[in-house]
């Protein structure tokens, strides 16, 4: 076990090829979706975001399959006992890790275009004709850089090992939607932070002194 009860692994991602995040809340899926479009994700604050826990998560668990992880694919409660339960829990309990979305350093409309997938009738292999022959998409554009964060509690070395190699395999597999069409190719700068408890103690009194010594 590590000496330091946080660690703190700020992430840069730079977007090799176009990224499709998908928009997971209904309430703005629908206020943005019109026809045959597909939105991509957007933050509160007007950024493009997508999230990676999923996919560390599914790649941590490919690659660490010969030491006994579960697979959540298959069975979303997971085993409770194995790796990455312990690292990114299970039904009914919180892991060490937590995530927070990738966010573009630049706003959503100057990071997303709009591109037009022809629609393939899967029964004949053609071109679909009419009503939904085709669907736009909102991508992410090649050369995006987006940052996020990956926070480990108690952490320990093997935590470190998993996660950069998962991250490893990101970068060759993909990230969001459409991966097998060569979209979500990104790029990781991955810097580590150590981070005490007590240090948020020394925070919290350094804001403390400012405000009392306000007038």
């Amino acid at each position: 076990m590590l000496n330091e009860d946080l660690w703190i692994l700020e992430l840069k991602a730079t977007a090799v090829s176009p990224l499709y995040t998908g928009e997971n809340k209904l309430e703005s899926q629908k206020r943005r979706k019109q026809g045959n479009l597909l939105p991509t994700r957007m933050s509160g604050d007007g950024f493009a975001s997508i999230s990676i826990f999923g996919a560390i998560r599914g790649y941590a668990e490919k690659i660490y399959k010969d030491a006994g992880t579960c697979d959540t694919g298959k069975d979303t409660k997971g085993c409770g006992r194995c790796l990455t339960c312990d690292m990114f829990g299970n039904l009914g309990r919180k892991g060490r890790v937590s995530f927070e979305d990738l966010k573009s350093v630049r706003p959503f409309d100057k990071v997303v275009e709009r591109t037009v997938h022809p629609h393939i009738d899967r029964e004949t292999g053609t071109l679909s004709a009419g009503k939904g022959a085709s669907i736009e998409l909102e991508e992410i554009v090649e050369g995006t850089e987006l940052t996020g964060r990956i926070i480990i509690k108690n952490p320990t070395e093997k935590d470190i090992e998993v996660l950069n190699a998962a991250l490893k395999a990101a970068e060759d597999n993909g990230i969001g939607g459409w991966t097998r069409r060569g979209k979500g190719r990104v790029k990781f700068e991955v810097t580590a932070k150590k981070v005490k408890w007590t240090n948020y103690k020394e925070q919290g009194a350094a804001e403390a002194k400012k405000l009392v010594s306000m007038k």
